[in-house]
């Protein structure tokens, strides 16, 4: 497995990497590591005494560069996480289901800090539109199954670093809504 990591890194770090010059096209997706109360979702896993828990928060990622190191863009959120909690010693049991729905048009002006180009920082701006979701069940007929629901449009404003490999690029970022790292493709325009 560690010999796979290697190859794949080896690839997409190359020497040659992707320029964001006017017409390129950014596709890929982002990952929500840490999110703020406008979303229920986000990447987690943990399994303690008495709660198991599992959730995943992805944002595909689409942009357009109208000049150089200038994206223009659409992110759509897609989450689901799931808890259950087992009291134990005769305390009550429930599940609680949350789902994200988000689209979110969004720009970024990167800033080349290395001489290469390698490393970039951006600036990031979105409005963010999410349905959060959420629904509260118990097995044991302790309470009825709840539903809630909330809608909510946030402009976000942040920063992120970038590192640009082959035709790819990897980032960190943080926003007034979510800490998320992404993974995209570039594709160069092509005049006709």
């Amino acid at each position: 497995m560690k010999k796979l990591i290697l190859i794949f890194l080896t690839f997409t770090l190359s020497t040659s990497f992707a320029q964001l010059d006017k017409g390129t096209k950014l596709a890929g997706g982002q990952l929500n590591l840490v999110v703020n109360d406008m979303y229920y979702t986000a990447f987690r896993f943990g399994n303690s005494g008495y709660e198991k828990y599992f959730g995943i928060s992805i944002v595909p990622t689409y942009g357009y560069a109208i000049q150089r190191n200038w994206i223009l863009g659409m992110q759509a959120t897609f989450g689901i996480e799931n808890l259950k909690f087992n009291g134990g010693g005769g305390a009550y049991t429930f599940n609680q289901q949350f789902t994200d729905i988000g689209l979110a048009p969004f720009t970024r002006l990167y800033l080349g800090i290395t001489n290469n180009q390698k490393l970039k920082v951006f600036g990031v701006a979105a409005l963010e539109f999410n349905i959060a979701m959420q629904k509260i069940s118990y097995p044991d007929g302790f309470a009825p199954t709840s539903h809630s629901s909330n809608t909510t449009l946030t402009p976000s404003v942040g920063a992120g670093i970038a590192y640009f490999g082959r035709k790819t690029s990897f980032d960190l970022s943080m926003t007034t809504t979510a800490v998320r790292v992404g993974f995209y493709k570039f594709l160069p325009y092509r005049k006709k």
